[in-house]
């Protein structure tokens, strides 16, 4: 495992939560520069830093970047518990996992690498984001990718990722990650820097109030296609992502607690 365990991303969002300080950190810890994601709040920067390591952006990062924690707060332990349960010479039944160990699903829940593919001008455009960087890469679809079963649609997938479809094309993706204090939710949309697509994200809680907003237009300085959204609230049970282009609503998915995305009627 490269990455962070959550109890460390924690941590370094705790104590690194300054843009200049986090990016003092990684320098320091030999990341590279030109690599080193934005800083929009603690909480995605070190998900991306995350991602990034776990995608082998640099050779035994993690513990360059801990051991430089360590330097830095002596007196805060700055690893996470990787310890495999105590072994008993006779047992009578197999052991009990470590209450500490990540299960595969939480593994999951925290590694995001999202494709994304829709039709332009000069044709098919698949868009790999990886730790914020887009490489674009002409070609079909790989074979063996789902496909949507009617236009407009959504494909629903049993996992914290979501893909969107219109007229049969994937047009956006991301993933949803879910923490104590509320959900991350993190995404792509290839629209050529157009003003008139937007994504709308609502969350709720158990009894299907919302409790929070937020939304992302398909432009801007930059005209970057991803976007990210984070909510602190304990009692988010649903997110709700919804693709508009000139207003109308052409893609929408609900993702729940449980990791399970499904689509919604268009």
């Amino acid at each position: 495992m490269n990455g962070f365990t959550e109890a460390e991303q924690e941590m370094l969002g705790r104590l690194y939560n300054q843009g200049e300080d986090a990016r003092q950190l990684l320098m320091r810890a030999g990341f590279p520069t030109n690599r080193i994601p934005d800083f929009r709040n603690p909480q995605a920067f070190w998900f991306d830093v995350d991602t990034s390591l776990n995608n082998g952006i640099m050779r035994d990062g993690r513990n360059a970047i801990l051991t430089i924690v360590q330097q830095d707060y002596p007196e805060t332990p700055s690893r996470g518990r990787r310890e495999r349960p105590p072994q008993n010479p006779t047992p009578t039944s197999p052991p009990e996992p470590s209450p500490d160990t990540p299960s595969a699903s939480e593994r999951l829940l925290s590694r995001t690498q999202i494709i994304v593919a829709s039709i332009s001008a000069a044709g098919l455009i698949t868009v790999a984001v990886v730790t914020g960087v887009f490489l674009l890469l002409g070609g079909d679809d790989k074979k063996g990718d789902p496909k949507p079963t009617s236009s407009p649609s959504l494909l629903t997938l049993k996992r914290p990722e979501y893909s969107l479809y219109a007229s049969g094309k994937k047009i956006a993706g991301g993933a949803v990650r879910w923490q104590s204090n509320g959900p991350i939710i993190v995404g792509v949309t290839l629209n050529d820097g157009r003003c008139s697509v937007k994504v709308k994200i609502v969350v709720k809680d158990h009894s299907g109030k919302v409790v929070g907003r937020d939304e992302h237009v398909g432009c801007g300085a930059d005209k970057k296609p991803g976007y990210s959204s984070t909510f602190n609230e304990s009692g988010i049970e649903q997110v709700g992502i919804s693709l508009y282009d000139n207003e109308k609503l052409v893609a929408q998915t609900t993702c729940s607690r449980s990791g399970e995305c499904w689509a919604t009627g268009v």
